[in-house]
């Protein structure tokens, strides 16, 4: 559960990546998935996402979903793993680019669907994409994390 909300999202999809870094996804389609095309979780650096074709994706075309802990307090509060405050452990995506893909037609089988997907993610370009027939948000960012990320050119 991203954000420690209401907000569900399934780990996973047609490409799931995790502990990775330098992989690129280009010039692919991906069409009539029932769940995420491609979700990249926890340690992940420097992936490229590009000029790859999104249509007819039940859930989220591209997920971003990195893990924290509960960290030290003075609280007897006990949260579940990779939920909480401490984000010092590396364990989100950075560095990540989301750059010239077309991504239509998603949600099929989840509302809360969007063209990319970030929570505890930093670091993440997002340029020269073309989102369109969403159900409810073509993009959203949740709980960014140190650093500055770039939306650009939609």
């Amino acid at each position: 559960m991203p954000s420690a909300g209401d907000w569900t999202l399934h780990r996973g999809g047609a490409i799931t990546l995790d502990g990775v870094s330098t992989i690129t996804v280009e010039n692919c389609s991906f069409i009539h998935l029932d769940g995420n095309a491609i979700s990249i979780n926890g340690f992940a650096r420097d992936v490229n996402i590009s000029s790859n074709h999104f249509e007819f994706i039940g859930e989220s075309a591209i997920t971003l979903w990195g893990r924290t802990s509960q960290g030290v307090g003075r609280g007897n509060v006990s949260l579940p793993a990779g939920v909480g405050i401490d984000g010092t452990l590396g364990e989100q995506p950075r560095g990540t680019v989301i750059m010239g893909n077309l991504i239509h037609e998603l949600g099929a089988y989840q509302k809360q669907a969007s063209a990319v997907f970030s929570a505890v993610a930093c670091e993440t370009r997002i340029e020269q994409n073309i989102f369109f027939n969403g159900y409810e948000h073509m993009h959203i960012m949740r709980n960014s994390v140190y650093h500055i990320n770039k939306i650009d050119h939609f």
